[in-house]
C-alpha cells in the first residue's frame, strides 16, 4: 500500500488508540474554541454596556455644558445691558450739565476700551479653539 503504514503479520489494522487520541484532541480543541467564543461574546457584551454608559455620560455632560453656556450668555447680556444703561445715564447727565468735553472723553474711553475688550475676547476664543483642536488630534 503506497504511502500507508506497512505492517507485517496477521494484524494489518491501524491502532485504535491512535484514532482515540486524535478524537480526544479534537474534542478538547472544540471545547476550547467554544470557551473562547463564549469569552469573546461576553467581552463584546461588556464593551457594548461600557459604550452605552459612556454615551450616556457624554450626553449628560453635553447637556450640562449647554445649560452652562446659556447661563453665561444670559449673564453677559444682563451685564451688557447694565453697562449700556449706565453709559446712557452718564452721557445724558453730562449733556444736561453742559459738560460736552466729559462726554467726548467718555465716548473715547468707551470706543477704545470696547475695541480692546472685543479684540481680547476674540483673541482668547481663537486661542481656546486652537488648543481644543490640538487636544483632539
Amino acid at each position: 500500500m503506497p504511502g500507508g503504514i506497512e505492517r507485517e503479520g496477521e494484524n494489518r489494522e491501524l491502532p485504535v488508540d491512535l484514532f482515540q487520541g486524535f478524537l480526544d484532541n479534537q474534542a478538547k480543541e472544540l471545547e476550547i474554541r467554544a470557551r473562547e467564543q463564549d469569552l469573546t461574546e461576553q467581552q463584546d457584551s461588556h464593551n457594548f454596556e461600557l459604550s452605552k454608559i459612556s454615551i450616556k455620560a457624554q450626553l449628560e455632560n453635553m447637556e450640562r455644558t449647554r445649560v452652562h453656556d446659556r447661563q453665561m450668555q444670559a449673564t453677559r447680556m444682563k451685564f451688557s445691558a447694565l453697562l449700556a444703561v449706565l453709559f446712557t445715564l452718564i452721557t445724558s447727565l453730562a449733556l444736561w450739565l453742559d459738560k460736552e468735553q466729559f462726554v467726548l472723553e467718555v465716548l473715547r474711553v468707551a470706543f477704545y476700551g470696547g475695541f480692546g475688550a472685543v479684540a481680547g475676547t476674540y483673541y482668547q476664543k481663537s486661542k481656546q479653539a486652537a488648543s481644543r483642536d490640538d487636544s483632539e488630534d
